[in-house]
């Protein structure tokens, strides 16, 4: 009996030597905004398998039915915006990624997007990130939150040149990390039909940057020194990259453990899921450590240094 990893690396051959399966299994899932991931993961997959010549008019047959759908759900031009926040990031991390074999790469486009796309809403339509707001607001009164509307609505609109920028850049973050979730099942899917470590060691060797520590740190000089806000734009997806590195710099140091000795093939999986969940439950503690991990890693190699301290100690 084939398990179900088996049972997903069979279908997803056949949908890439079989390109009409591929239309049937992704245009009807695009009309549903709660699962335009499906579409984009196999899209991504056959994008990295095949390139984008060959995938390029089913790439957009699924991002005119997906904004179609939105644009029935809500008639107006910020439903293409949503649409194109929900594929764009994926087709263009996707290419990337097949083109330079380089998550570095990735992460730099996916900043040039933020960058771009924040700053064309912002020009294009300048009162998209107000009305955003005015939405939270709505959700925030209807739902029963700790914090007081009054006190919330009090510091969205006192700083709303800030909020406004802020929010945008919030929304670029969520586009790139759909992108990036949906690329990293579908690398993992890909190796494990043609390079079943390849993924593994991808992620394990995750590096700092130190172009991408530079934009940080002159972002960060521009928003507080001089009230520049614009990089705000692009602030919040620098900081996820570095969060990423961490998270590999720690799991690469966790599985090191004789603890993780009885995991086996599981090791890196089970780490990964540990450490997610520390970051999901106490946030405010293992996301800036492993933003600052993956910032210093930027300067000074991590796993090169522990081993050998290790070696060293031994």
């Amino acid at each position: 009996m084939q398990s179900k990893v088996n049972i997903i690396q069979h279908y997803f051959a056949k949908l890439l030597k079989e390109p009409k399966y591929a239309w049937a299994a992704t245009i009807p899932f695009s009309c549903f905004d709660a699962m335009s991931w499906i579409p984009l993961l196999i899209l991504m997959v056959l994008i990295l398998r095949q390139g984008v010549k060959s995938t390029w008019n089913l790439m957009c047959a699924n991002f005119v039915v997906h904004g179609l759908a939105m644009y029935y759900k809500e008639p107006s031009m910020y439903s293409w915006i949503t649409a194109s926040m929900d594929y764009i990031p994926g087709f263009l991390s996707a290419y990337i990624l097949m083109y330079f074999r380089s998550w570095l790469w990735v992460a730099y486009s996916m900043v040039v997007f933020s960058g771009l796309a924040g700053l064309g809403i912002d020009l294009v339509f300048p009162d998209y990130a107000i009305s955003q707001i005015q939405q939270l607001i709505s959700a925030a009164k209807s739902m029963s939150l700790p914090v007081p509307v009054t006190r919330l609505t009090q510091v969205l609109t006192g700083h709303q040149d800030f909020s406004t920028h802020m929010l945008l850049g919030l929304q670029m973050l969520s586009a790139v990390f759909n992108a990036i979730v949906n690329l990293m099942m579908a690398r993992s899917l890909q190796a494990q039909m043609f390079n079943p470590t390849g993924f593994e060691q991808e992620m394990l060797s995750l590096r700092g940057s130190r172009g991408l520590l530079s934009m940080t740190l002159v972002g960060i000089f521009l928003i507080f020194v001089l009230n520049w806000l614009s990089p705000l734009y692009i602030l919040p997806t620098l900081l996820f990259y570095f969060f990423g590195v961490g998270m590999s710099i720690g799991v690469s140091i966790i599985i090191k453990q004789r603890i993780f000795e009885k995991f086996k093939q599981n090791r890196s999986q089970v780490a990964t899921i540990g450490l997610s969940l520390a970051s999901f439950v106490i946030p405010y503690v293992f996301v800036p450590t492993f933003v600052v991990m993956g910032a210093l890693d930027s300067v000074m190699n991590f796993r090169f240094l522990l081993q050998n301290r290790v070696k060293t100690t031994i």
